[in-house]
């Protein structure tokens, strides 16, 4: 198959098929298509140096604050996902990205922040030249690098990643933190863990965020009703 038959595909199953299987199911009172918020009810215990959290946990809108104190944050009201690159398996993560973004141009705002570790400036270089082709495709992402402490203590204390993996039914644990894909929605609540080194997790992210935009569609058009 094709690149451009299969993108073909995926935009007719995103914006097509899940649409029609979405209200045939919620029509009979069974819809699997849900998608789980984490930590809404309960929350780990946290062990040092993260910073005690409370139920229902959602991301702060500062989702980074590097080494230098710069700041980064997602605009509001945004589909959010936060990525780290592989050293080895970067082009496939990034690769994904790409087609992430080719997909929902103009039906979605997906905001991402893509992570390397990178001990001292020279390496910050490197990886800044390695996906530079990439920011020329598809500009709207943002790359940051930083001590590779800073970034495991982020994805373990404000991600969660080391406390999610007994709730990660599609997703092998113990998986490296440098192939963990983190989506969040519009109010930064926790949606899913990824492993974009893998298309079939990629696929699965595509049609977890086409089910997603259904939620945010049939809110508004709840609202629109009621008022």
């Amino acid at each position: 198959m094709s690149k451009k038959l299969q993108k073909t595909f995926l935009l007719v199953f995103v914006f097509i098929l899940i649409p029609l299987i979405y209200l045939f199911l919620q029509q009979f009172g069974e819809n699997q298509f849900n998608l789980k918020r984490y930590y809404q009810e309960e929350v780990p215990v946290m062990e040092l140096p993260c910073s005690k959290i409370t139920a229902p946990y959602a991301v702060s809108s500062s989702l980074w604050i590097d080494t230098d104190g710069d700041e980064w944050e997602f605009p509001n009201q945004h589909i959010n996902l936060i990525m780290l690159l592989d050293a080895e398996k970067w082009r496939v993560q990034m690769n994904h990205l790409n087609s992430l973004k080719t997909a929902f141009a103009g039906k979605a705002d997906i905001e991402t922040l893509v992570m390397v570790e990178a001990a001292d400036s020279v390496a910050q270089k490197a990886w800044a030249k390695r996906v530079k082709i990439f920011q020329e495709q598809i500009p709207d992402w943002g790359l940051y690098a930083d001590a590779g402490f800073m970034i495991e203590q982020y994805f373990d204390c404000t991600l969660l990643k080391a406390y999610s993996n007994p709730e990660w039914e599609d997703v092998v644990p113990d998986l490296p933190a440098t192939q963990v894909a983190v989506l969040l929605d519009r109010e930064n609540n926790i949606r899913g863990y990824y492993n974009l080194t893998l298309t079939t997790e990629y696929d699965r992210l595509v049609m977890e965020i086409g089910v997603m935009l259904l939620e945010y569609k049939q809110a508004n058009n709840g609202s629109k009703s009621a008022s």
